[in-house]
């Protein structure tokens, strides 16, 4: 999935976010404001001319401050910008990095951050969209219960007919998945059974039946029931 807003385009990133990592949020809003403004031909005077007139006691010396970092926006400020600007809210948080922090030790990717200002729960969030202490605690389990299916699998690999692993349609789609998730071998194809009981690129190409000018558009959804999938596992 890609937002595209404002000409910023922004992907979701598969990476846990370190503590030196991200942008603060705060640099977001700056940098956005200042967006606006030279977008609008505003200067500085002219900006805080026009949030004065929307109720807010602003200055040019109030828009130097926040554009530098020396000032923070409150949240009745952060309404009255988007009313200025004539933009969404999560317009003014839109950037191209790829983790925003909002606490020293907590970050969230970019798309995840406007999936959340567009209305999507917290709770509902990927694993790896989401950093704090908290979420720490529970990657590590996660990492942990990850190793054991693996060795699990694996056996469970091993015992199988060399003729059925050989008759897994191995395709470019399975490829895909496999690269774009991390999958080892066995991950893939057990997962691969538990959704659809064969390879997804067979698959693909069974509903692709129906609808031979589809495939690109059948991969995409078979990627993202591959996504649910995982992450439905990974938060059991």
């Amino acid at each position: 999935m890609t937002f595209k807003l404002s000409g910023i385009r922004v992907r979701p990133v598969p990476k846990r976010a370190k503590e030196s990592q991200g942008v603060p949020v705060e640099r977001v809003l700056a940098d956005r404001i200042r967006a606006f403004r030279q977008e609008h031909g505003w200067s500085q005077d002219a900006l805080g001319a026009a949030m004065a007139r929307e109720g807010f006691g602003w200055t040019r010396v109030k828009v130097d401050a926040l554009e530098n970092g020396r000032r923070r926006v409150t949240i009745p400020e952060l309404v009255g910008l988007a009313v200025v600007f004539d933009v969404p809210v999560g317009e003014l948080l839109v950037t191209a990095e790829p983790w925003v922090q909002v606490a020293p030790s907590t970050a969230i990717t970019n798309v995840a951050l406007l999936q959340v200002l567009q209305g999507t729960r917290p709770g509902e969030l990927p694993h790896l969209e989401y950093r704090s202490p908290r979420t720490e605690v529970q990657l590590e389990r996660l990492q942990r219960g990850l190793v054991r299916e693996i060795k699990e699998l694996a056996k469970e690999w091993a015992n199988r007919p060399q003729s059925e692993k050989q008759a897994f349609g191995w395709g470019d789609l399975d490829r895909r998945i496999r690269k774009r998730f991390g999958l080892e071998g066995p991950q893939h194809y057990f997962a691969c059974l538990r959704l659809w009981g064969r390879s997804a690129s067979d698959e693909r190409d069974a509903r692709a039946v129906e609808r031979p000018n589809a495939k690109q558009w059948i991969s995409r959804d078979l990627i993202a029931e591959m996504a649910k999938h995982l992450d439905e596992r990974r938060k059991r």
